[in-house]
């Protein structure tokens, strides 16, 4: 955002540092122009330090974006992996105590073999 003087008690707009509009530090709800140095000029003509210039700050907005669905995914395959080796202990320990449900079993087996191949097609 461009640093613009709104009223005559704030600042008026120095052309020799950054054009950034910074929020104030306090309880108030005020801005004030950023007080480095300009080191970019855009096309428009503004002028950026090395910290708002729009094309870094886009650059780092992209990459954090990344590496946030980089670790959603992540995320994502450890649940899959986790539900179904949970399924599958539930399922041995259901064996171990009711001998007598391995036709129920066997279904869910069955239905916890088609969950993993649509697993690995989820990952590809």
């Amino acid at each position: 955002m461009i640093y613009r003087q709104d009223n005559r008690f704030e600042a008026s707009f120095n052309p020799d540092r950054c054009a950034e509009a910074v929020h104030d530090t306090g309880r108030g709800v005020g801005f004030h122009q950023c007080s480095r140095k300009w080191k970019v000029k855009d096309a428009e003509g503004n002028r950026w330090c090395a910290q708002h210039d729009p094309a870094i700050v886009a650059e780092k907005r992209d990459a954090q974006e990344k590496a946030r669905q980089d670790k959603n995914q992540r995320e994502a395959e450890w649940r899959l992996r986790t539900s179904v080796a949970a399924a599958r202990l539930g399922l041995t320990a259901q064996l171990h105590w009711q001998p007598f449900a391995h036709e129920y079993v066997d279904a869910v087996v069955i239905s916890l073999t088609d969950f993993e191949q649509l697993a690995e097609r989820i990952k590809e």
